[in-house]
């Protein structure tokens, strides 16, 4: 029988396995212990070295143990049955015998009869359960009720000591809805509570500027091609002004 490879394998059908490996070679039970521990490797082998010789010598505290390690209890093996799913290349019959073994192990975890009454029971307790706040649920689950009129009884013992904190459906950790604060905004023109500064009386009616002027541009005055040369160069403008004496002024000498 190959190692166990946590990496590859899933702990709980690795000990199915193992199981029928035993008996088909003919083991006696006590010695299922030794042989387990020689194939275990990694968190697997320092859950198995960490228990007592006494309780590693026992094949069902050490299958328990190794359970716990890899975080396979009934709780576990309930989420694993009511989201299972398909995987790719699984056939329809493959599937089914997947979650019937998860049923069967969060059965026998749960240490209950295998009967309709016991059925019954652990339906109506894990039901009841969800409803709970997370602390109460975990109080009762450490009682390991398995009558229905003991988890009432211990339940209601446990609303009374802690009626004020009870909230069904609901984490009371969770924050309390708060009323919204009274608008306490004024209007900055006539102090009223209300904001209303659109419609305030005192409100100035709004000065419109008036437009700017309008930039005149300057003709345009396309030019014919070809006329360039014929343009001449214009002479300074010279002011004429009449002397004092009253004459003109005279042209320039020739």
């Amino acid at each position: 029988m190959l190692y166990f490879d946590e990496e590859r394998d899933f702990m709980d059908s690795y000990l199915g396995r193992f199981e029928r490996f035993a008996e088909i070679q003919k083991w006696k039970r006590e010695h299922w212990a030794m042989y387990l521990s020689a194939l275990l490797k990694g968190r697997a082998l320092d859950a198995y070295s960490r228990m007592p010789p006494e309780q590693a010598n026992d094949y069902d505290r050490l299958k328990d143990a190794l359970l716990k390690r890899y975080l396979l209890s009934a709780d576990g093996f309930k989420k694993r049955f009511r989201s299972a799913k398909s995987e790719a290349g699984e056939t329809t019959s493959q599937f089914l015998t997947r979650i019937d073994n998860c049923l069967e192990r969060w059965i026998e975890l749960a240490k209950v009869t295998k009967s309709y009454e016991g059925l019954k029971t652990l339906i109506i307790q894990e039901q009841y359960l969800s409803t709970c706040p997370k602390e109460m649920a975990m109080h009762l689950r450490k009682g390991n009720l398995k009558i229905i009129t003991e988890l009432g009884d211990v339940a209601e013992n446990y609303v009374e000591a802690h009626a004020t904190d009870i909230v069904f459906g609901l984490d009371p950790r969770l924050p309390k809805f708060r009323r919204a604060p009274p608008n306490t905004r004024h209007c900055y023109l006539c102090g009223k509570a209300e904001p209303h500064q659109n419609q305030c009386p005192k409100k100035r009616p709004d000065v419109i500027p008036p437009p700017l002027p309008k930039k005149q541009r300057a003709p345009y005055h396309p030019q014919r091609p070809g006329t360039a040369h014929l343009q001449t160069r214009r002479a300074p403008y010279q002011s004429q002004q009449p002397s004092q004496s009253g004459s003109r002024p005279r042209g320039p000498t020739p």
